[in-house]
Parts: structure tokens; sequence; C-alpha cells
């Protein structure tokens, strides 16, 4: 898919270039999880020390306190998952044109992080689009049997990263 976006051929010399970069990909995920965990592991600590003051409240109403904090951590996830994504789909995207292994990791870290506010846009803008499409697929899952609002569903989410993936080069070039 890359190769078509780049406008590249695939040979067997880039193909197994490909797998070293997907080998690779292995790494980054683990220190992205270990990343992402000590992020919500901090989030969630700070919103105890912060409803602490209120403990009254909080035993008063538990069932909003404890849909907030999910709404927050919700929103939290999501923001690194499509994070994630970006880092990923950008370190893809210049692999297909240049097929340089670990440039391409660093070429997409210092895109996300030279260019923050454009970066910030496009991850806000799928979030919204991740929100949208999980609104739909709940009103799928009302109205479709199970097994068919299932498969509604992983074609949902595989044409959101289709149209993703296009946002983000498109918005990138």
């Amino acid at each position: 898919i890359w190769n078509k976006i780049n406008n590249k051929k695939l040979s067997k010399k880039n193909y197994w270039k490909w797998n070293s970069l997907n080998l690779t990909l292995i790494v980054v995920l683990f220190f992205y999880l270990i990343f992402y965990w000590l992020i919500m592991l901090i989030f969630n600590a700070l919103l105890k020390l912060i409803t602490y003051p209120f403990t009254n409240f909080v035993m008063s109403h538990p069932d909003f306190i404890r849909g907030a904090i999910t709404l927050l951590n919700a929103i939290l996830a999501s923001f690194l998952i499509i994070l994630l994504l970006t880092f990923v789909f950008l370190a893809y995207f210049n692999f297909a044109k240049h097929y340089k292994v670990m440039s391409s990791w660093s070429w997409s870290f210092k895109k996300i992080t030279g260019k923050l506010k454009l970066t910030l846009k496009i991850v806000f803008y799928g979030m919204l689009t991740y929100l949208f499409i999980g609104l739909l697929g709940l009103g799928i899952k009302n109205i479709f049997p199970a097994g068919w609002s299932t498969i509604f569903n992983v074609l949902l989410s595989l044409l959101y990263l289709a149209w993703f993936r296009i946002y983000l080069v498109k918005t990138i070039n």
C-alpha cells in the first residue's frame, strides 16, 4: 500500500527491507507500551490526587466519578493510540521512499516533534473521526445481530485506518 501511495515498485530486495522495518516495529512498540503505561499511571495518580480534597462528593457520587474517570482515560488512551498510528504511518511513508529502516524512524520522530502544531491537529481530527466511527459502531450494534455488527465494526475500523493513512500523507505533504 505504501509503495502504491509513493508510486514505487516492490522488488525482492525491498520486500526483505520491509520485513526488517516490521521487526524494528516490535522494539518501537515495546518502548511505546512502556511510555503509554507510564503516562496512564501518572494520569490516574493525578486524578486521584485531584479528587482527594473532594472526598465527600466522590463518596456521594461514585457512579459519576467512575464515569468521568473512564471518559478521561478513554480520551487519553485514544490520543496516545492515534499518536502511535501517526508515528508508525509516517515511518512507513518515509520508508517507502528511501528504504532505510532507522532513518525512517528518526524522520518520523523529527516530523512529529518538529511540526508539533500540525501533528496535534492531525491527531485531533483523527480522534474526532475515531469518536464518530465509534458512535456509529455503537448504533449499528443495537440494530444488527451480534455477528453482523462485529463484521461491520471490523470494516469500519479498516476504513478508518485507510482514511487515516491517506489523510496523514496528504496533510504532511
